[in-house]
C-alpha cells in the first residue's frame, strides 16, 4: 500500500476521503431530514423532494467505493494515519455538505423542483463515474524497479588459539594499574564468538506536548466551547436579524471542536489521561446546558416570547367557539363568539367577566367600532337566521345597558357546519350596527336607518332610503357616520350604490356620493370611516366630506381584509383589516397574482407565499412606495406611534413567525423580531399593539380542535 519512498499514494488518500465524504453526507442527510419531519406537524419542503434520485446515486456510490476500499485493504499497522485522516476529513466535509444543503434548501427548493428527478440523477451519476475513473487512472501500477543488491555476509571471526603466558612488561603493568581504577568489565564467556554490530540510524524521540499546552487545550474544549457554542446557537435561532448564511459559519466553527472532543474521549488513556477525559465530559455535561438555559433566560438574540397565554377548551362541533370578532379596549380585550362574550385583562390574561345571552339565544351581528362605555351587538333565536334584538353592554362589567327590537339581516356564520362561501359570493353580515356620537344606529332592510341613544336606547331619529334604493349597511366611528344604499338601475348611471355622510345626532344627510356596483354583493364594504374608504366593484374609493367626486385608489383590493386560512365565519362580525391609515397615507398589504406559487414536493404540491406592503396617497390615489418582498403571509397588521407593525408567518422551508415594523413614510423595514415559539398555523389573527414596552396581543380564531392558546400577550 506504500510506495518505495514509504509514502501513501495519492489515489489511496483520495479513496479514503471519498468514502468518508459519502459516509458523512448520506446518513446525516437522511437523519436530518427525518428529524425535521418529526418536529414539524406540517410536512416541510425537503431537499429529497428534488434530490431523491441523487440520493439513490450517492447510496450506490457509497457501496461501490466502500467495496473498492475493502478490496484494496489497509496499510500495515503504524502506517494507517494518512488513511484515517482521509476518513475524518471526508466525513467532516460530508456532514458540513449535508448541513449546507439543508440550510440552503430555502433557495434551492423552488429552483430545482422544476427540474426532472431523472436528469439530476443522471448528472450525479456522470460526476461519480468520472471521479471513479480518475481514481482508477491514478492507481495504475508503476513499472518495477530493479531490486537493490543485498550486502555480502560478513564471516564470523574464528576463535583465537591459546598462547603461552609471558612475563609482563613494565608497560603492561602500568596499563593494568590504570585499568584497575576504572569500572570492571564483564569477561566474555569462553568459547563465544562475536558478531559485528551495525550502527542503527539515530531516531528522535516522539514529541509530546508540554503540560501547559495540554492544560490550555483541555480548558478550551471543556470550558470555552460548551459556553460559547450554545450562545451562538441561541443567537442564530432566536435573532430575527441574523442572516441565513450565518448559521453555516457557526456550524463550521463548532463542528471541528466537537469532533476533536469526541476523538479525545475515544482515544487510549495513554494518549489522553482519564483526568482530561473527565474534565471534557463534565464541561460539556454541565456548562453546555447551563449556557443554553442562561442564554434563553437573558434573551440572547432578543426573541419575542409569550408573557401569558389563555387556553380554552375545544369548542363544540358546530363551531360556536370560533372567534367572530374582538375589541382591544383600554386594559381589556373582549372576545366575541356566537354564544358568549368574554373579557380578559391585558396585564395577566385573567377573565374579568363573561356574558351569555339568555334562553340559549345567539349573537348574530356587532358594531365594528365601540363607543366609550358601550358595545353594541345583535341577538337572534337559536334556530333563526336573522337578527331580531339589539343589545348594548357595558365593557367594564359586561352587564346589559338596554335592548331594543331590531329587524336585521343575516347572522354571521360561526355557528354552522356549512361550508364557507367564497369571498364575495354573499353580502357580508357587517354593517348592520354602528356607534357614532350619541347614537346607536341600526340598518333595517325594510324600514331604513334608525338611531337610538347609547345611554338608554330611546329613539333619536329615523331615515328612510331614497326612492328606488334599499339600505344595505351602516358604519360609524367617533363622531362620523356613513350609510350605504343599493339603488336599482337608473336611466343615467344604471345600477349603483350611494354612500352618504350623516349627522349622528339627527340623521341629517350631509353629502351623497354614487358609486358603481359590482356583480357580486360581497364587493361592497366600508373599509374605514375616517377617512371614509369604500370598496365597491373591485375598486377602493376615498369618499370626500363635501360633494366632490370620490377618489379612486390604485389598490389591489384582495389585501383589504385578512382572510388567510380562517375557519367558516371566523372574524365575520368584526373583520381583520389589512389596511391602516397614517396621516394622508393608506398602508395596505400589496397583492400580486404571483405571490402564491406552487412548488412540487414528495407530499404533493405546496404553496409558497411572499408578501409586501404598499403606501397610497389619499389625495390622488397614486402609489407612494412599495416595500421589499418578504417570505410568508401577512396574518396581522396594526399601527402604533407612527409605525406599521406586521405579523408575518411562513411555513416553508421551516416554520417562522416574525414581527416587523415599517416606516410609513418610506416603507423601509426598521425593526424585526422573531416570535418564539413559532406559531403552528399560518392563519390570520388579531394583532393589537400595546403601549411601548408592553408588547402585543395575539388573538387566534379558536377552532374547535385547537390545542394552543387562543389569546396571548407577547413581548
Amino acid at each position: 500500500m506504500r510506495n518505495d519512498t514509504g509514502r501513501t499514494p495519492l489515489w489511496r488518500l483520495l479513496l479514503a476521503g471519498t468514502n468518508g465524504l459519502l459516509l458523512g453526507l448520506v446518513p446525516f442527510s437522511i437523519a436530518l431530514d427525518m428529524l425535521v419531519e418529526s418536529v414539524h406537524e406540517v410536512p416541510q419542503d425537503s431537499w429529497t423532494d428534488w434530490g431523491a434520485g441523487v440520493l439513490l446515486v450517492l447510496i450506490l456510490s457509497l457501496l461501490t467505493f466502500g467495496s473498492a476500499e475493502r478490496n484494496v485493504g489497509l496499510p500495515p499497522r503504524g502506517a494507517r494515519g494518512p488513511v484515517q485522516r482521509g476518513w475524518l476529513v471526508g466525513g467532516a466535509l460530508g456532514v458540513l455538505a449535508a448541513c449546507a444543503v439543508w440550510w440552503g434548501n430555502d433557495w434551492l427548493h423552488p429552483r430545482l423542483t422544476g427540474w426532472d428527478d431523472g436528469l439530476l440523477a443522471l448528472v450525479a451519476l456522470a460526476l461519480v463515474t468520472a471521479w471513479g475513473l480518475t481514481l482508477v487512472g491514478l492507481a495504475r501500477p508503476e513499472p518495477r524497479r530493479p531490486a537493490a543488491p543485498r550486502p555480502a555476509a560478513v564471516p564470523l571471526a574464528k576463535p583465537a588459539e591459546p598462547t603461552k603466558p609471558t612475563a609482563p612488561t613494565k608497560l603492561a603493568e602500568a596499563t593494568e594499574a590504570t585499568a584497575s581504577t576504572k569500572c570492571p568489565t564483564q569477561p566474555a564467556p569462553s568459547g563465544s564468538t562475536t558478531r559485528p554490530v551495525s550502527p542503527r540510524p539515530s531516531s528522535r524521540p516522539p514529541r509530546r506536548p508540554s503540560p501547559r499546552r495540554q492544560f490550555w487545550g483541555t480548558a478550551a474544549l471543556a470550558v470555552l466551547a460548551p459556553v460559547a457554542y450554545p450562545l451562538f446557537a441561541r443567537y442564530s435561532q432566536d435573532g430575527a436579524g441574523v442572516p441565513a448564511w450565518l448559521a453555516l459559519p457557526v456550524f463550521l466553527a463548532a463542528f471541528p471542536v466537537a469532533l476533536a472532543t469526541v476523538l479525545m474521549l475515544l482515544v487510549r488513556t495513554s494518549v489522553v489521561s482519564a483526568r482530561r477525559k473527565l474534565a471534557l465530559l463534565g464541561g460539556w455535561a454541565v456548562l453546555g446546558p447551563t449556557s443554553w438555559l442562561l442564554s434563553g433566560a437573558l434573551a440572547v438574540g432578543d426573541p419575542i416570547r409569550p408573557v401569558w397565554a389563555v387556553e380554552t377548551a375545544p369548542g363544540p362541533a358546530d363551531g360556536a367557539g370560533v372567534t367572530a370578532g374582538a375589541w382591544a379596549l383600554e386594559g381589556t380585550l373582549v372576545r366575541l363568539t356566537s354564544g358568549e362574550l368574554t373579557a380578559h385583562a391585558v396585564t395577566d390574561g385573567a377573565t374579568r367577566w363573561a356574558w351569555r345571552p339568555p334562553d340559549g339565544r345567539r349573537f348574530c351581528a356587532a358594531a365594528e367600532h365601540p363607543a366609550p362605555g358601550v358595545l353594541l351587538l345583535a341577538l337572534r333565536a337559536p334556530d333563526a337566521a336573522r337578527c331580531d334584538t339589539a343589545v348594548a353592554l357595558d365593557p367594564a362589567d359586561g352587564q346589559p345597558l338596554w335592548s331594543a327590537g331590531f329587524a336585521g339581516g343575516d347572522s354571521f356564520r360561526t355557528d354552522t357546519t356549512a361550508a364557507a362561501p367564497a369571498p364575495g359570493d354573499e353580502a357580508p353580515p357587517t354593517g348592520q350596527l354602528a356607534l357614532a356620537g350619541p347614537a346607536a344606529v341600526l340598518s333595517e332592510p325594510a324600514a331604513g336607518f334608525r338611531g337610538l341613544t347609547t345611554a338608554d336606547g330611546t329613539e333619536l331619529w329615523t331615515a328612510e332610503a331614497a326612492d328606488g334604493c334599499a339600505p344595505v349597511g351602516v358604519a360609524g366611528e367617533g363622531d362620523r357616520l356613513a350609510t350605504v344604499e343599493f339603488c336599482v338601475e337608473d336611466p343615467e348611471i344604471g345600477r349603483h350604490v350611494v354612500v352618504s355622510r350623516r349627522d349622528p345626532a339627527d340623521g341629517t344627510e350631509l353629502s351623497r356620493h354614487p358609486l358603481p356596483h359590482g356583480s357580486l354583493p360581497g364587493d361592497l364594504d366600508v373599509v374605514s370611516v375616517e377617512p371614509l374608504l369604500v370598496h365597491s366593484a373591485a375598486t377602493l374609493y376615498r369618499v370626500p366630506e363635501t360633494a366632490e367626486r370620490p377618489v379612486e385608489l390604485a389598490v389591489e383590493t384582495q389585501g383589504l381584509t385578512l382572510r388567510h386560512q380562517l375557519a367558516p365565519g371566523a372574524f365575520s362580525a368584526v373583520p381583520l383589516r389589512g389596511t391602516t391609515v397614517v396621516d394622508d397615507l393608506l398602508v395596505v398589504r400589496h397583492w400580486q397574482d404571483s405571490d402564491r406559487y406552487p412548488v412540487r414536493t414528495r407530499h404533493g404540491e405546496r404553496w409558497h407565499t411572499r408578501a409586501r406592503l404598499a403606501g397610497y396617497s389619499l389625495r390622488d390615489g397614486t402609489e407612494v412606495w412599495r416595500s421589499a418582498d418578504f417570505d410568508g403571509e401577512v396574518v396581522g397588521l396594526t399601527r402604533q406611534d407612527g409605525r406599521i407593525t406586521v405579523l408575518n408567518q411562513r411555513t416553508a422551508p421551516t416554520d417562522r413567525t416574525e414581527l416587523s415594523s415599517f416606516d410609513p413614510r418610506t416603507g423601509e423595514r426598521v425593526w424585526r423580531g422573531r416570535l418564539h415559539p413559532t406559531q403552528e398555523r399560518m392563519e390570520a389573527q388579531l394583532l393589537a399593539a400595546l403601549p411601548p414596552d408592553d408588547g402585543w396581543l395575539l388573538l387566534h380564531q379558536g377552532t374547535p380542535s385547537a390545542e394552543r392558546p387562543v389569546l396571548q400577550r407577547v413581548r
